[in-house]
């Protein structure tokens, strides 16, 4: 575990892109899935995704949604990130599923 003062110098980040919960990340794009997407022994075929235009909030009903941030995160080599929702999402019901 890193303190925000540590990731800082070990990312090269700004302080206005740090608080209290670790990196601040800006949305860019919400993307809704218009097709399915299929798993199979030695392949996978990805679903197709529509852009949800937001002027400028976006209003989302229950459902999967695929979430782009301004910001691209460079992790070191022999380091991990783990990516946490902040509580005002799961206030309203949104979780975030990740994987490494």
């Amino acid at each position: 575990m890193l303190r925000p003062e540590d990731i800082k110098l070990l990312l090269g980040l700004s302080d206005n892109m740090l608080d209290c919960a670790g990196i601040r990340l800006t949305l860019k794009t919400i993307y809704v899935p218009k097709t399915i997407g299929e798993l199979r022994m030695n392949d996978k075929v990805l679903p197709r995704y529509e852009e949800i235009k937001c002027d400028p909030i976006c209003r989302l009903s229950s459902g999967a949604y695929i979430v782009r941030y301004n910001e691209y995160v460079e992790i070191p080599n022999g380091y991990m990130g783990l990516v946490f929702p902040r509580s005002s999402l799961l206030r309203m019901g949104a979780t975030i599923y990740t994987a490494v």
